[in-house]
């Protein structure tokens, strides 16, 4: 019986998982509930989830990337990544620090375990949604690497995704207050490797997407104790599917007690005659 309830889990949490998500297509993250499934061209199919308000700073939390729009001539573009090296485009030094794996928590859909990152957008009410372009993950030796993309080749790129035409990413600054969290981002843990202790991830949004960045600074947090945020999807721990065989043994169990019982029956019966 418990192997058929962990399976009716597993299978519930799949289900309410894509029936709301939009899979490689246009996801506009703007609500509680919202979902999406970024199809990485490096790496695994990353996950993306509307948050309910929850503030930075809690539990072991930790805002690890800050990118802050310039503003002036030719703004509404930013970009950057974490490193407690010399800073890049429109990385915010006093909000940006190495971030180690230990650092990161963990949670699984379905069974397969992913990494968290939330985002926390600061947009303008009167256009209150950027384009995310790019987001890119890699694993690297050192915490105060610079030089992007290569960072000196000391660092991998395990995941990557890239907006394209029907394939893109909106994220709404539903919740006011510099301190929430808009987006979860689920990256697989299957893609990091075991060289490597520290997480440097890129982002690049605004233009020339269809949402430029207005306001900021924009934020990453890395949460290091695993949170499903209240999403049915999400647990804490993985629910076990049973193999076919285990399930066919299962069933010819089951079978076999039918039998036996239906056996005992008749005997006593017949006993009583």
């Amino acid at each position: 019986m418990k192997l058929l309830k962990n399976l009716s889990l597993s299978m519930v949490a799949m289900v309410s998982l894509f029936g709301m998500s939009a899979y490689g297509a246009n996801i506009t993250i703007g609500a509680v509930g919202n979902t999406g499934t970024l199809v990485g061209s490096v790496g695994g199919n990353a996950f993306v989830f509307g948050l309910s308000p929850v503030l930075q700073g809690v539990g072991n939390s930790k805002v690890f990337l800050t990118i802050d729009d310039p503003g002036g001539p030719g703004s509404g573009h930013e970009k950057g990544y974490n490193t407690t090296g010399t800073t890049e485009f429109n990385t915010t030094p006093s909000g940006t620090t190495a971030l180690l794996i230990s650092e990161v928590g963990h949670a699984f859909v379905g069974g397969v375990e992913y990494s968290q990152f939330e985002f926390a957008l600061n947009a303008t009410g009167g256009a209150p949604n950027v384009s995310i372009n790019s987001i890119q993950v890699f694993q690297a030796t050192a915490g105060n690497l610079t030089g992007f993309p290569t960072f000196g080749g000391n660092a991998t790129l395990v995941f990557k995704w890239d907006a394209s035409a029907g394939n893109t990413l909106t994220v709404n600054d539903y919740i006011p207050g510099l301190d929430n969290t808009e987006m979860l981002l689920m990256v697989p843990s299957a893609d990091f490797g075991p060289t490597g202790s520290n997480i440097i991830l890129y982002m690049d949004a605004g233009s020339p997407g269809q949402f430029v960045s207005n306001d900021g600074p924009d934020k990453w947090i890395a949460r290091q104790d695993c949170n499903n945020f209240g999403l049915t999807a999400v647990t804490c721990g993985p629910i076990s599917t049973p193999e076919p065989s285990s399930l066919w043994l299962l069933c010819a169990g089951i079978g076999l007690l039918s039998v036996a019982s239906r056996k005992s029956i008749v005997t006593m019966r017949m006993r009583k005659k």
